[in-house]
């Protein structure tokens, strides 16, 4: 951030004023967060044990025509 200030006298309240805020503006931290779909999650949940089943059920096929 760069704060523009002025030296004269008549603009010290000003001055501060803009110094304080660009202090305050450099401590903000911003940290992104992925929104997470709860639905999304059971669905690819779901889908990963349906998946295990179908692989189950196939060897058991298996089994059974041996």
């Amino acid at each position: 951030m760069i704060a523009a200030i002025s030296p004269a006298d008549i603009n010290y309240d000003e001055t501060l004023s803009t110094l304080r805020y660009a202090d305050r503006a450099k401590q903000i931290v911003c940290k992104a967060v992925v929104n997470r779909d709860t639905n999304a999650k059971l669905i690819r949940e779901l889908k990963k044990k349906y998946k295990n089943y179908v692989i189950f059920l196939k060897a058991e096929a298996l089994k059974c025509k041996k």
